[in-house]
Formats: C-alpha cells, sequence, structure tokens
C-alpha cells in the first residue's frame, strides 16, 4: 500500500523493493536519482507479469534520464504508476506532458481503470495524453544514429556536426543531444590544442633554440638544435590525434548500442 512519506509518495514495487519521492530525488531501492536528472517520464506496459486474456498490460513507469539511460518499474498497486507520475508532474512541469488525470478520475478516457474493471476494458488515456508504450523506453534508432555519427565526426565535420546535432535535437532527443554535447566539447579541445601548442612553440622553445645555436654553430646548427623540439612537437600531435580518434571510436559504438558513454573527464557535461 502507498504511503505519504515525507515530501511525496512512497509504495512497494513488484520487485521487493521501494519508491519513495522525497523534495529533490526519487529512491528507486538503493538508487537515488535527482529530480533534475529526470528528463521524461512516463508509463510503460511490463510484458513480463502474465495476465488473464482480454486484460490491459500491467503498467510501470519509465524514467528517461540526462544521459540517456532508462529506468523502469512497476509498483505493486498499479494507481501507484499515476499518482508518482501527477507528482512528478507537479515536482518537474514538463517532465510529464500533459500530466495524468487526478486520482481519483475513471472512465475508458481518463487513464484510471475502474474498480473491478472487466475483462476487455482498454486503459485509455486523456485526451493528448501519449499512447500506451508496449515496451521498456529507451534511446530510439534514431537517438542511437545522431549520437554515433557525432562521435565518428571526428573524421569528417569534429566540431560543426556535433554542435548542430546538439542544439537541434536538445528537447526530442536527450540522449543523442547529450552525447553530441559532449563530442563537441572533446573534438573542439583537440581541434584548438595544435594551434595553442604552435605558439608556445613560436614564442618559448624555438628562439631558445636559435639562441643556442646561433652561439655555437651559426653555420647551420640552428636547424639542427631545433630539430628534437620539432619532432617532439609533432610526435605529441600524432598522438593527440590518435587519442581523439580512439575515444571518438569507441564512443561511436556506444552510441550505436544505446549505451550511455562518457569520454575522460566530460561526465559533468551529460548533467
Amino acid at each position: 500500500m502507498s504511503t505519504t512519506q515525507g515530501y511525496g509518495l512512497s509504495f512497494p514495487l513488484r520487485s521487493g523493493e521501494t519508491c519513495a519521492l522525497q523534495a529533490d530525488a526519487l529512491s528507486v531501492g538503493q538508487r537515488q536519482i535527482a529530480l533534475s536528472e529526470i528528463v521524461t517520464a512516463g508509463l510503460v506496459a511490463d510484458l513480463s507479469v502474465t495476465v488473464p486474456p482480454g486484460m490491459p498490460p500491467t503498467p510501470g513507469v519509465s524514467l528517461r534520464l540526462r544521459d540517456g539511460s532508462v529506468v523502469a518499474f512497476t509498483p505493486v498497486e498499479q494507481l501507484d504508476c499515476w499518482r508518482l507520475l501527477q507528482a512528478l508532474a507537479t515536482a518537474r512541469p514538463g517532465v510529464v506532458t500533459p500530466p495524468p488525470p487526478p486520482p481519483g478520475a475513471h472512465g475508458p478516457t481518463m487513464g484510471y481503470p475502474p474498480p473491478g474493471y472487466a475483462p476487455g476494458y482498454t486503459m485509455g488515456y486523456a485526451p493528448g495524453y501519449p499512447p500506451y508504450v508496449m515496451r521498456l523506453a529507451g534511446p530510439t534508432e534514431s537517438d542511437k544514429t545522431w549520437a554515433g555519427f557525432s562521435h565518428l565526426s571526428v573524421f569528417l565535420a569534429p566540431v560543426i556536426l556535433p554542435l548542430i546535432v546538439w542544439l537541434a535535437l536538445r528537447r526530442s532527443q536527450p540522449y543523442a543531444s547529450q552525447q553530441a554535447k559532449q563530442a563537441f566539447w572533446f573534438h573542439l579541445f583537440f581541434a584548438l590544442l595544435p594551434f595553442l601548442a604552435g605558439i608556445g612553440l613560436q614564442l618559448f622553445f624555438l628562439p631558445a633554440t636559435t639562441i643556442t645555436a646561433a652561439s655555437s654553430t651559426p653555420d647551420g646548427g640552428v636547424y639542427f638544435n631545433a630539430l628534437p623540439s620539432l619532432l617532439v612537437f609533432y610526435g605529441l600531435l600524432i598522438i593527440l590525434g590518435l587519442t581523439n580518434a580512439v575515444f571518438s571510436v569507441i564512443g561511436a559504438i556506444q552510441a550505436f548500442q544505446g549505451k550511455p558513454f562518457h569520454y575522460p573527464l566530460l561526465g559533468w557535461l551529460a548533467r
């Protein structure tokens, strides 16, 4: 049975765990999910629960987070799904659009099954409410494709393409947008690094090498003594380029599979 606890609801799940809504977080078992991390919330059909022929599937709740991952769970009492979604709609306007009907509303168009509903009853929704999902939600094929191409843009348009994907899909496809956002900053860093390194080479290393060489062997020693610095410089560029390419390919592989991926030191961009 669901109860009121603290700032929100607390109810048991079919997994044996407990879901509790607090002021700024939702706990699902041992996992704490900040409300600010939830991008969308909606109903999902738990097809692992067997129901009699003609009966509607058992409803659960599916949450899509900013990093593209999905958390799905099934309350013991079906009405707790709607209670939680309505509470989330109040706490995070826009996450559940439009909000489910208020507790106590029944009927084929209001989203609540009436007590003791007969076989054949179809669980409906308020006008404009999203259709019932018959599988666990996750990154769509479009999400995966755009996210993967954003990482692979390192070989074609390493800054422009991720920027376009990030800005164009930040509301409609959060997984692709978050992956593109990381790819943009990661690729931008490696695009600017050679220029910054070249400026440093011109300002610090080559002048010092030139002075040393000119004082010792002015007949050509300048180029000989500058050679080690140039070799180190271009060697570092090659290493950085390979690092960029390797992590981008790893990110693309993870993205095409719909898995969360964070570049080193850039996990905060997924928040």
